[in-house]
């Protein structure tokens, strides 16, 4: 697990340094995989807020699980929706106004990508990506689930 966090006596304010530490927690993760390289793809259409570069890895169903933080009703503590092509297109239409979050501590398996964050809640509208899974018997990934931490 990598992840660079910055406390009040770092030394990180060097731009050299952090350049060297962040290539350091990239390497970290070994070479790219399928798996990874369909994340990264996944991750930069919610950061471009562009559903031309989500569609080619959504398939019949995409299940989305989106978990509140401790703040939250119990109630509505956890969510789980599959979601068609159609509905999975108006879902990431909703998500372009909200506050995504992917960190760069990751590990990657033959089939999920899981993401781990330390970054406290601000008890605002902040999504965590904790992980990305694919059907992967197809020539090209296909996103199946999405699990969100919503602090």
């Amino acid at each position: 697990m990598t992840g660079l966090r910055r406390g009040r006596h770092d030394s990180t304010e060097d731009a050299t340094l952090r350049g060297k530490l962040e290539a350091l927690a990239r390497e970290a993760h070994g070479r790219p995989t399928r798996v990874s390289r369909a994340a990264d793809a996944v991750w930069k259409a919610f950061e471009r807020k562009d559903w031309r570069l989500l569609a080619p890895y959504v398939g019949q169903q995409t299940r989305i699980k989106t978990t509140g933080t401790a703040s939250d009703d119990p109630a509505e503590e956890s969510s789980l929706v599959a979601l068609s092509p159609d509905r999975m297109r108006a879902w990431f239409g909703r998500q372009t106004g909200l506050d995504l979050h992917r960190n760069e501590a990751w590990f990657c398996t033959d089939r999920c990508c899981e993401y781990w964050s330390w970054t406290e809640s601000r008890n605002d509208l902040t999504n965590y990506l904790e992980r990305i899974c694919f059907d992967t018997t197809l020539p090209r990934p296909i996103l199946t689930r999405l699990e969100w931490e919503s602090g």
